[in-house]
């Protein structure tokens, strides 16, 4: 993708899109960098697929204000589809990359690290991902990918229900607390994440009982 840009460059081809999505070093610097990392992605074999388009294109339009980016998108013939999900995938990893460079800057807990990439699709943490200079914050972006996002609690629903709990909204509550814990090492064991259930469901029952 890279020649290619550079290609379509030379010949004029990006400019008639937009001047706004010219090509700098920068942006080649970034978009030889989401080349190599969804190389990385595929060679892992992590789900779920991403569609390369779009991290490129967020390469591609690094710094473009909003009016430019309906010009590009219109140019570029996307689909409503496209256009929607490229647009809200495009404001989402502003917030996002801002939230994660504030979580390295005070060594966050990875359950804050998990919480801040929950949402958004793979594009955009690649895109983070391959924006992000310091090799530290990269490694934990590379661990959230393959390791702490399918991280979930032992107990289910019915384990709190053995806890004498009532079902409800609040079990959704506790299975993420645990899931927090269990990412952040408070909990390693079954009987650690039995207790730690415990304890939050005598919160809930006083907090209820209080009502």
């Amino acid at each position: 993708p890279q020649a290619c840009f550079k290609r379509m460059q030379a010949l004029g081809l990006l400019e008639a899109i937009s001047p706004a999505i010219k090509l700098t070093k920068r942006k080649e610097a970034v978009i030889e960098e989401i080349e190599t990392l969804l190389s990385w992605y595929g060679l892992n074999y992590l789900e779920p697929a991403p569609e390369p388009w779009k991290p490129f294109l967020l390469g591609l339009t690094m710094g473009v204000n909003d009016a430019d980016i309906r010009t590009v998108i219109q140019r570029l013939t996307l689909s409503e589809r496209q256009e929607r999900e490229f647009l809200a995938l495009r404001y989402e990893v502003v917030s996002v990359r801002d939230r994660f460079i504030r979580w390295g800057r005070r060594n966050g807990k990875i359950s804050e690290l998990c919480e801040i990439f929950e949402h958004t699709p793979v594009e955009g943490v690649l895109y983070v991902m391959a924006r992000t200079p310091k090799e530290e914050l990269r490694r934990h972006i590379s661990q959230y990918l393959i390791r702490h996002r399918e991280v979930r609690s032992s107990l289910g629903g019915d384990d709190l229900i053995a806890l004498g709990l009532e079902p409800g909204p609040h079990f959704s509550r506790i299975l993420h607390s645990l899931r927090n814990a269990k990412l952040d090492g408070r909990v390693t064991t079954l009987e650690e994440e039995r207790e730690f259930a415990r304890v939050i469901a005598e919160g809930i029952q006083e907090d209820m009982d209080k009502a």
